[in-house]
């Protein structure tokens, strides 16, 4: 198990046991006391864990995720520039399904199609999508989270099934030859319960190397969209489940 796999793993405990000394991760792993520490010193770089004297907690006084905003701002011309390649394959008359991401926010954002029907579970993108004049916006309903403006809750899923879509925008926090990795399991339930004739992924080349606790497999994923090509055992796996691949490269 290399460092990127333990961290991801590491993060899964977090998940359940609240923190985890260095003998645990030793234990767990099968790891020395050094290869410990460097696993907990990259997840606090990384800001997904803070450090204590002899192990590992989930975040307390610091947000374990950038926030939302921050998370737009963040390379947001290579975005765009993906947002508005991801938005041309939307058709006239289409059914579309626009999940939380940053990414995915821009997509809505450069929707030229007509007479469009869209449904989303993001406050801003639906702001965003009536500035525009959309045909028609639905928001599925749910818990509203202040901190990435997104809804949430069982009711997200009971609107989601009520809809086939002619084509579905997912992000993700990792995208790795194993799969698609999320911080959340919600955010797994939600995309494996989207019916669509099209599900398209929209992320960056910095997605590659990140890491998350909850994965999902590339089952039904039609596109993907990206900036750079993926890492040989990326692009080897894609292949493999027969995923287009739309290279938007910086002009």
């Amino acid at each position: 198990m290399n460092q990127q796999e333990r961290t991801v793993a590491i993060l899964s405990q977090l998940e359940v046991r609240s923190q985890l000394s260095v003998s645990d991760i030793c234990t767990l792993f099968g790891v020395s006391k050094d290869t410990a520490r460097r696993d907990i010193i990259k997840l606090e770089e990384m800001e997904l864990a803070e450090r204590f004297h002899g192990g590992i907690r989930k975040p307390f006084l610091r947000p374990r995720l950038e926030s939302y905003r921050s998370r737009l701002i963040a390379h947001s011309a290579t975005k765009k520039r993906l947002g508005k390649a991801a938005a041309a394959l939307v058709g006239d008359n289409d059914t579309v399904m626009l999940d939380l991401s940053a990414s995915v926010q821009f997509v809505g954002e450069n929707i030229t199609a007509e007479n469009v029907l869209v449904v989303t579970n993001s406050i801003d993108t639906a702001i965003a999508l009536l500035e525009k004049e959309v045909a028609r916006v639905y928001l599925t309903g749910g818990m509203l989270s202040p901190d990435t403006h997104t809804l949430a809750g069982m009711s997200v899923l009971d609107k989601v099934r009520d809809f086939h879509f002619d084509i579905a925008f997912i992000g993700a926090t990792a995208v790795r030859p194993e799969g698609l990795y999320y911080m959340a399991q919600d955010d797994i339930v939600l995309k494996k319960n989207l019916s669509a004739d099209k599900l398209v992924l929209v992320a960056d080349h910095t997605k590659f190397d990140n890491i998350a606790p909850f994965r999902m497999d590339f089952s039904n994923i039609h596109t993907f969209v990206t900036d750079r090509r993926p890492p040989d055992d990326l692009m080897e796996m894609l292949d493999k489940h027969s995923i287009r691949i739309m290279i938007v490269e910086e002009q």
